[in-house]
């Protein structure tokens, strides 16, 4: 009994290939995407400590501004005092405010007494920012 043969189409044969072949491309596909996911997930975390310590390229003047700032104890300081205490140019603050403005770590307002004179103050993100790196 053990010692006969059992007559296999082969097409049944070519079935059960084709059949792996197919089994073993969609578990590699799937291992594929996951590993696409990862990397995804892990560039999105990289992403998001950047925008949570946007600050890691912050220039002298621009950590001097912030240090000006956090001088003022959590008030708005005027654009013009923050100028003639670090002793630089319109242009060169101008820059720095700005650098700090699209990091999220200053806001300028106009002066509600003065609409001509321009104050700036730490964000949340800003006073975090000076405490963590010793500037307030």
């Amino acid at each position: 009994m053990l010692g006969t043969s059992v007559p296999i189409p082969v097409w049944l044969l070519l079935l059960l290939a084709a059949a792996t072949v197919w089994f073993i491309a969609s578990i590699r596909e799937h291992l594929q995407q996951q590993a696409v996911g990862r990397v995804n997930a892990a560039s999105n975390v990289s992403a998001a400590a950047n925008i949570l310590d946007p600050a890691q390229d912050i220039s002298g003047l621009e950590k001097q501004v912030l240090a000006r700032i956090a001088k003022g104890d959590g008030e708005a300081v005027p654009r013009d005092t923050v100028k003639r205490s670090l002793g630089a140019t319109n242009i060169r603050l101008q820059a720095a405010v700005d650098r700090l403005v699209q990091a999220e770590l200053v806001e300028e307002l106009e002066n509600l007494d003065d609409p001509d004179e321009v104050v700036v103050m730490l964000t949340s993100k800003g006073r975090q920012y000076a405490v963590r790196h010793g500037l307030a």
